[in-house]
């Protein structure tokens, strides 16, 4: 029991992280919770995905795009200002939360540590 719920931490502390980093969470957390050493070293040194979604079809494309090369919409002034806010602000609440999860991943494996050991 107490080694599910050190994988599931192990696991939340790399979802975070590569959430962060515009990857999957449900992808990179099976990773983290079975190979955490190599998933927990991978997301590390992995490039944050960049880009932006085009307000009209939706789809991601380059940052520094003016025209998207899926519907052909031509990107605004606005458009550029929304994104680099709201990117500031998801890399802060982002950071945030792979703090917390690493100081609980942390407290959990203390406790795990001390049931085991009969404290």
């Amino acid at each position: 029991m107490s080694y599910l719920i050190l994988l599931a931490v192990f696991g939340l502390i790399v979802g975070a992280i590569a959430k962060s980093k515009g990857r999957s969470f449900g992808l990179w957390f099976i990773y983290g919770a079975l190979l955490f050493l190599i998933a927990f070293i991978h997301v590390i040194v992995i490039k944050t995905q960049t880009g932006k979604k085009c307000p009209k079809c939706l789809s991601k494309v380059d940052e520094d795009a003016q025209v998207c090369k899926f519907c052909r919409y031509h990107f605004t002034d606005k458009d550029f200002k929304t994104v680099n806010l709201k990117k500031e602000k998801d890399q802060i609440h982002n950071n945030k939360m792979v703090i917390v999860l690493i100081i609980i991943g942390i407290i959990f494996y203390v406790l795990v540590q001390l049931i085991t050991h009969g404290y």
